[in-house]
């Protein structure tokens, strides 16, 4: 093993950030880690979606994919489909609320 990455490296490394960033919207985030056991090597990828909703984003552990780019392609699969339930996503929003609002307030909301 080298202790140092060649500049091709370098270069492949930065373009897969840039193409990563593309794909990522406002008020998301991802969490990648690379893990070594003997001769397994495995990627894992969490991501929370720019889902805008009154308890944050949704966390997507463990997402599917054999490979870093299926992993990546799988992530933008699941921000297509928050940003298509946009307005589902606002009706829940709104609807989660009104419980809580009549669960304080002993009132029907």
């Amino acid at each position: 093993m080298t202790y140092t990455l060649t500049d091709a490296e370098r270069d492949t490394i930065n373009a897969a950030a840039a193409i990563i960033d593309k794909h990522t919207p406002p008020k998301s985030s991802w969490q990648v880690g690379f893990n070594r056991y003997d001769e397994f090597f495995g990627v894992g990828v969490t991501y929370f979606d720019s889902r805008d909703c009154d308890h944050g984003s949704r966390q997507h552990s463990f997402v599917q994919g054999k490979t870093l780019a299926d992993k990546v392609q799988s992530v933008i699969k699941i921000e297509a489909s928050v940003v298509h339930n946009k307005e589902a996503n606002r009706l829940a929003s709104i609807d989660s609320l009104r419980k809580q609002l009549a669960a304080l307030t002993g009132e029907a909301a």
